[in-house]
């Protein structure tokens, strides 16, 4: 089956917007689907709230020029397969993804430690990747849930210099495990990320910094029972193996310096906790009313 559209929109500064997009799909099976996608994007980037963790105030924000916006070609393919395993259904996804960008809007870091630089790329941006999904429900009442993205986001200049964009893993995946008894009406959760190295701000000395995260994982686990059809409790522990970054501050000791900054964020800052949760439903014939999750977390050490 074909699928093709196409939008237009009228932006009060940037003039019409066509925005066409082709879909297609295949099946050769009953159980397996081909999926291609093409098309364009064009976006406005909202600087000030989509990149409020970085305006912290230890560097001035520099918008060079008047920025253009984003527009972007990108193609995906997906294959998605259905299978049995004994008697439970599982479902496989891989995808492939490619997205050029003209005009990308992207943080400069390095041409001065003191400013955040934002400005258009003279030259294009691309992400290229490949991601997998795989989840299943056994019989027994245990569902898994695993996947994963290889990915690779490159800035190329106008004179044709390349580098990897700051902060974009070359490789990340998720997992969770869930596990019901239903005779004790409790279900456990097992839950994590797993992240690879991504290149990182560059600081000179005596301020030097691995321009390299290392890699990563941040795991959780959680018990919940239900008590009746109105209570719900729950119980968990985030950040099992205490993992943390170093500290994301550099030079802390003199924070009115040049030197000072606290761009060098990547990981989990916080290390292991224990969390506490409680659902009340008050009618317990209406789904959606209820009070939830009151949510307490023990102090943690020092963070610097």
């Amino acid at each position: 089956s074909l699928l093709g559209g196409a939008r237009v929109d009228r932006h009060q500064k940037h003039g019409l917007i066509f925005s066409p997009r082709v879909n297609l799909r295949y099946k050769p099976t009953t159980f397996s689907t081909l999926r291609a996608t093409a098309g364009t994007g064009f976006r406005t980037v909202n600087i000030f709230t989509e990149e409020h963790a970085a305006l912290t105030g230890a560097r001035t924000v520099v918008l060079e020029g008047t920025l253009a916006p984003e527009r972007s070609v990108n193609v995906n393919a997906n294959y998605n397969q259905i299978f049995n395993i004994g008697e439970s259904a599982a479902t496989f996804d891989v995808d492939g993804f490619y997205s050029h960008f003209y005009n990308k809007i992207f943080p400069d870091y390095n041409t001065d430690p003191n400013k955040i630089i934002y400005r258009n790329l003279d030259g294009y941006s691309t992400i290229k990747g490949v991601s997998w999904k795989y989840s299943q429900s056994f019989k027994f009442p245990f569902r898994a849930e695993l996947g994963g993205t290889f990915m690779k986001v490159q800035v190329i200049e106008a004179d044709g210099s390349k580098r990897l964009q700051e902060f974009a893993p070359v490789y990340q995946s998720t997992f969770n495990l869930s596990y019901t008894n239903h005779r004790l009406r409790t279900t456990f959760d097992y839950s994590g990320k797993i992240v690879g190295p991504m290149q990182l701000p560059v600081y000179d000395a005596p301020f030097e910094r691995p321009s390299v995260s290392p890699w990563f994982t941040e795991q959780n686990v959680q018990a919940s029972r239900n008590f009746g059809k109105t209570l719900t409790l729950k119980l968990g522990v985030r950040n099992v193996f205490n993992y943390r970054q170093s500290s994301p501050l550099v030079n802390p000791q003199d924070p009115f310096s040049d030197s000072f900054d606290t761009a060098y964020a990547y990981g989990p800052l916080q290390g292991r906790r224990l969390v506490f949760g409680m659902i009340w439903k008050l009618d317990a014939d209406k789904k959606h009313e209820g009070l939830s999750l009151i949510h307490i977390s023990e102090p943690t050490r020092p963070l610097y």
